[in-house]
């Protein structure tokens, strides 16, 4: 009982293939960081189902990957940009039913079987009918900016500071949104703030 509030996520990124800061958290766990890239190894030498139409191999090895608990996600696409040939891979962990990954409105079950999609152009939900605790892992490549040393500021940042400064000149009376830098805060803040690629507003009926 009580495992619905036992959830959330964080983002590692991979130190033989990331250029910039390396976040805390992958101090924190070196031995889990070097098992979850090792995995997606495994997947790519093994072959990757995809729900993708243009390509039939799977990319270099992700820069970054999610790992979450429990989590639910409404449908939506990808903040920010990603590198050029590369692709989001998903493979959920652990004792659960339900749950599966959709994809433009078609449904995987992504438990111990990886899938590949584009999560910057499909957009991508969990099914609300999971029962059992559930892990999953994203493997993903954003895009980094050139005008920082070594890529250290990602498109994410850059895009949640804009939003932010244009957030605070429109609401003077409140103090300006913070967030941390490299961390998943930028993602939720451009999937609230930023009109064009947030999906969670609903369309207007006619």
């Amino acid at each position: 009982q009580g495992h619905l509030f036992q959830c959330g996520s964080f983002t590692i990124v991979n130190p033989k293939t990331f250029e910039g800061r390396i976040p805390l958290v992958n101090k924190q766990f070196p031995e889990l960081v070097d098992t979850i890239f090792e995995l997606e190894k495994y997947h790519s030498s093994e072959g990757v189902r995809s729900c993708l139409n243009d390509i039939s191999e799977y990319g270099n090895i992700s820069t970054h990957c999610t790992v979450s608990r429990n989590v639910e996600f409404t449908p939506h696409f990808q903040n920010g940009k990603k590198q050029e040939r590369t692709f989001s891979t998903i493979v959920g962990l652990g004792d659960y039913t339900g749950g599966d990954f959709v994809v433009e409105g078609k449904s995987y079950n992504v438990r111990y079987d990886a899938l590949q999609f584009d999560g910057w152009r499909q957009i991508h939900s969990t099914a609300s009918d999971t029962l059992g605790e559930k892990f999953s892992l994203t493997w993903f490549t954003p895009e980094m900016r050139e005008d920082q040393p070594n890529g250290d500021t990602c498109f994410e940042d850059r895009q949640a500071k804009a939003l932010v400064e244009s957030h605070s000149r429109a609401l003077l009376s409140y103090a300006p949104l913070k967030f941390r830098r490299n961390s998943t805060d930028a993602l939720v803040i451009n999937e609230i703030l930023e009109i064009e690629c947030c999906t969670y507003e609903l369309t207007q009926r006619t």
